[in-house]
């Protein structure tokens, strides 16, 4: 029997990090070895719960971790849309084992044990980073790092910035000077790619146990978007995506680099004295919106 990948997530939940955990759930191609909280669009605590919620309905058992709530950038006060909302329903008082207390350790054992790690990192990049920090010789055990995050030609936290990159910018500078293997889905790519209020209302039709935390979500999402446009977008799926079906992604291999502070704080650029990444740039919409539809059937 063929050894089936091993992958860590580490996400800020958060609606469409909700999602991308639900189809990770329902994958039978990877295992998901531990889920990790970062500070982001929660509270690193509050990501805690609301992952601890959804493997609690989902009925999955997987190692949970509180992340870090401290950044490795400079801090900077963010009030916006993005810091405002959870999931949309109430997260109950759980009961759910916090594995362990320290993160970098934890996912340092998970890569030493897996020989060949694989993260989907859905949020600001502070916990890998910190384990990169912490003990170097991770990199020997991580193969590829799929991450959500930064944009070529424009923010949405600021007209330069990407929320996430822009949270803790040399966070991604640490990992990017560690000659990882980094897949990059960046604004660049997400928002080629919205879905209409009635396309996310089709999805979800069959009667499983977690239809009333899809549905809570979906609607939520798009009561908080029917005040700005009739587009919403669902960034942090694509980097699942993208891991799913590695050859159906169409990568620049550019070199980059990230402005870690001062007005442009958060930017990535192009610069050949950069560090090489794997930049996302196409994929086929049909299939995208088939995968979506046949997840949340």
């Amino acid at each position: 029997m063929k050894n089936i990948s091993k992958v860590w997530i580490d996400c800020d939940p958060g609606i469409d990090d909700a999602l991308t955990l639900i189809a990770a759930y329902l994958e039978d191609r990877f295992e998901v070895v531990g889920i990790s909280s970062v500070s982001g669009n929660v509270s690193s605590e509050k990501g805690k719960n609301n992952i601890c919620e959804i493997c609690e309905i989902l009925d999955w058992e997987v190692p949970i971790f509180k992340g870090n709530d401290k950044k490795i950038s400079q801090e900077i006060y963010i009030e916006n849309k993005f810091t405002k909302n959870s999931l949309g329903y109430h997260v109950n008082n759980n009961t759910f084992e916090n594995y362990g207390t320290m993160l970098s350790e934890e996912l340092y054992l998970a890569a030493k044990e897996s020989e060949k790690l694989d993260i989907i990192a859905i949020g600001p990049t502070t916990n890998i980073a910190k384990a990169v920090v912490d003990y170097p010789d991770i990199v020997n055990y991580l193969d590829n790092i799929f991450i959500m995050g930064g944009s070529l030609n424009g923010g949405n936290i600021t007209s330069n910035a990407e929320f996430n990159v822009y949270s803790d910018p040399k966070a991604l500078s640490l990992l990017l000077e560690n000659d990882l293997n980094i897949f990059l889905f960046s604004l660049d790519l997400t928002t080629k790619f919205s879905f209409t209020k009635d396309y996310l209302q089709g999805l979800n039709k069959n009667n499983t146990s977690y239809k009333s935390l899809v549905d809570d979500m979906l609607e939520f999402l798009i009561d908080e978007n029917s005040y700005y446009d009739d587009e919403i977008y669902l960034h942090d799926i694509f980097a699942l995506y993208g891991y799913i079906y590695k050859d159906g992604i169409i990568y620049e291999q550019i070199n980059i680099k990230v402005q870690e502070d001062g007005e442009y704080r958060g930017a990535i650029f192009a610069d050949e004295s950069g560090s090489s990444v794997y930049y996302a740039v196409k994929l086929n919409e049909e299939n995208f919106k088939t995968y979506l539809e046949d997840t949340f059937r």
